[in-house]
This record gives C-alpha cells, structure tokens and sequence, in this order.
C-alpha cells in the first residue's frame, strides 16, 4: 500500500492541476491509509501479529511523504507569487512610462491652446477701429523679426529635445525588459545538473561536447577514461562477488543477539545508506540527463553505460554488506566489515582524486559551470523526432525512481533483520 501511495504521488506531480488540489489528494489517501492501520492494530490487543510495529514504519514513512508532499506544495505556493508580483510591476512600470510618454503631448496641446488663444485675440484685435489698433501698436514693443540662422537652431533644439525623450523611453523599456527576462529565468539558470566527483562522474562530464575545449588542451582522449571506468566497475564487482561466495561458505550462527550488537548493525547498515543513496540518486539524474540532452553528447551509449554501471556498483556493494553484517557476532567486527565494504564502493571516488593536472575537476568545485537542464522529459516524450532509445531510457527511470522513492529510499537499511530472518527459517 505504501509503495501504491508512492506512485500516486509520483503521477500527480505530472498533472496540470493547481497545487491546492494536488495537496489533497496527495495528504487524504494517507490519512485514510493511516487511520486504516490504527483500526487493524487495535484489534490486535495482544500484539502477536507486530500490527503495531508496521503502524510506526508506515505511519513513519507516510509522514515523511506528507512533509515532502506540503514542501512542494509551499515552493508553488512562493513560485506563483513571485511571478504574479512580477507581473504587478510590469503593469505599474508600463502605465509609469505611458504617462511619461503623455507629457509632452499635453504639452504640444496646452501649446496648441495657448497659440489658439493668441490668435482669437489678434482676430478680435483686427475688427476694432483703427485708431485703437494703432493706438495699441504704438504702445506694445515691436519684436524683432528672427533670422534664418536662429530659426534653424530653435528647430535644432527642439529635434534634440525629441531624440534625447526616445532614447531615454528606450533605455527604460531595455532595462526593465532585461530585468523581468532575469526573474523569468532565474529559475530555468539556477536548474544544473548537480554531480560529485568520481570517476564515473568525471567521465560523463568529459563526453559532453561543451567540454571538449578543456580536452584539447590537455591532449588527452576520453576513451582511456572509459577504459578505466570499465576496469574500476570489474574491480568492484569481482570483489564483491568474492565476498559473496565467502559469506556462503561461512556457517553463520543466528544467536539471539544483545541490544548493543542490533544497535551496531543498524547504525552501520543506515551509514553505509546514507553514502550510497548520494550515489544511486546521481546515476539517475546521470540517465535522465543523458536522455533529454543526446545531441550534447559525443558518444550515442557510452553515456548510459557508464549510468548504469555506477547506478549498479553502489546496489551491489550495499547489499552486500547488509548481507556481510547480518553474520557477524561481535560489534568490533560490524564495524571493521563495515569499512572494508564501504571503501570498495569508493573505490571510484580515490581513482578520480589521484588524477592530477585534469581541468575537468573545476567543473565540480564551480556550480556555475555544471551543465544547464534546459529540456524536460516531458518534451522528449511528446517529441515525435525523439530517438526512441531516450524513451526507453526515460521509462527506466520512471520504474527507477518509483522503486527508489518507495523501497529503497526508506526500507534499504531494514534489509538486515530481512537477511537474518531469512537464514533462521533457512536453518529451521
């Protein structure tokens, strides 16, 4: 049920409806799982069949699904005002430069009226009598008539006065342009593709043809970098394959074992998930990246190779080790186990530190220089020029992502006490 809840809230996250809706009906179906769950566990007054226990986990991993679900819910909620404010200003700016544009218009008509009222005058002035109009002639200066110079100057100024309004309207809608472009794309900027550097990592980055100028200048060929990413994928899956077959051949003895010993292997089974989780969730994006962005590629599979081999390496080692400490009866070899199995899932991260003179490294330390999303999966599905290896890809890792943020993202440490109750029925 749990993992049902889960896909549901994976499917309405790609529905266009408004985020109050999606609140709903992401927070009810848990609610009604949830109070589902008291009711069975009341019932089961003597607690023998560990209702109780499954109450917690799932009432545990239904509200962290909650809080998830009411974070999203907040970020919208922050999204839709600032582009609704956004909009606010653009409508105050652009009704400020209208009626900076309507100034000099009423200026051109006050001047239209005030010359309107001049010459009323001077009409009313010719109907008097002759002697007044004389009269007033001989009282009022005469103004002296202009030259052509001085007419060509006054038209001058005023063609500068007109240019120097336009350029000035032109700056004010190039600048606040400019700005409402930032605050549109500010978010679509700040969306990079978020890696860590490994070996596997620092070989997807050098087959992006964005970076094939840091290449060139070092004289090297990606390939031999492919190379030995197919050679530290082999060492890890050899050795952890030969861990395996000692763990077979070990006869393990499932005594009951104290608090401190189940304390130990939970801390060390949930540590070790904690350092891999960072890297299963990088080879997804590694392959979602890839299937959105092939055209920026130089290799058609080696992208996806190297995804999948790192998304493989991190699984194989940790269930390994879950499966390594579930046979051990002393908390000092927990631990030792512990961090013999963990530096063979890094064994990728102290290949790539060792490489020295390589450009490619300040791509990680500077955010800035990460490669941009800029296509959603969303348009390669409905793209009918998508090649159909990328919809394959982007149906893997809708599977993937399913079964990471049900399974594996919560329960992936419990496994330990699911290996040691397997090999006690298996014994029985």
């Amino acid at each position: 049920m749990t993992f049902f809840l889960v896909t549901v809230d994976i499917f309405f996250l790609d529905i266009k409806i408004s985020p109050c809706r999606k609140l709903m009906l992401s927070i009810i179906p848990k609610i009604a799982y949830s109070i589902a769950l008291i009711i069975q566990a009341s019932s089961d007054k003597d607690c023998k069949s560990g209702s109780w226990l499954w109450l917690v986990a799932d009432c545990f991993i239904i509200a962290s699904q909650a809080a998830w679900s009411i974070y999203q819910f907040c970020k919208q909620l922050f999204i839709n005002y600032s582009r609704t404010q956004n909009q606010v200003d653009h409508s105050n700016e652009k009704e400020k430069n209208n009626l900076e544009s309507q100034e000099p218009q009423v200026i051109e008509i006050f001047e239209e009226e005030s010359s309107n009222i001049s010459h009323h005058s001077h009409t009313d002035a010719d109907v008097q009598p002759a002697d007044v109009q004389s009269e007033r002639q001989s009282n009022q200066p005469r103004d002296e008539p202009q030259s052509p110079s001085q007419i060509e100057q006054s038209s001058l100024s005023d063609r500068h006065q007109q240019e120097s309004r336009l350029t000035d309207r032109h700056q004010q809608e190039s600048s606040y342009l400019n700005h409402t472009n930032q605050s549109l794309n500010k978010d679509i900027a700040l969306q990079r593709l978020e890696l860590s550097l490994d070996y596997y990592t620092l070989t997807y980055i050098g087959l992006m043809k964005q970076y094939d100028v840091l290449e060139e200048q070092e004289g090297f060929t990606i390939k031999n970098y492919y190379v030995n990413c197919l050679y530290i994928f082999g060492f890890q899956v050899v050795l952890t394959y030969l861990v395996s077959q000692e763990i077979q051949k070990t006869i393990f003895n499932f005594t009951k074992p104290d608090y401190s010993l189940l304390v130990t292997r939970f801390i060390c089974a949930s540590t070790l998930h904690f350092t891999v989780v960072k890297d299963v969730k990088q080879s997804m994006e590694m392959l979602t990246y890839f299937a959105n962005h092939q055209p920026e590629f130089n290799g058609s599979l080696i992208p996806f190779m190297i995804s999948t081999m790192k998304l493989l390496s991190s699984l194989f080692t940790e269930l390994v080790c879950l499966w390594l400490l579930c046979g051990q009866e002393k908390v000092i070899d927990c631990i030792i186990n512990f961090f013999a199995l963990g530096g063979i899932g890094q064994i990728d991260d102290l290949c790539a530190t060792t490489i020295q003179n390589c450009s490619l490294k300040s791509v990680f330390s500077d955010k800035e220089k990460m490669p941009i999303i800029r296509n959603k999966t969303k348009y390669t599905l409905n793209d009918p020029n998508a090649h159909r290896g990328a919809k394959l890809i982007i149906f893997l890792h809708w599977i993937l992502k399913v079964l990471y943020k049900s399974v594996y993202f919560y329960f992936m440490p419990f496994f330990i006490y699911a290996f040691a109750y397997y090999y006690i029925l298996k014994d029985q």
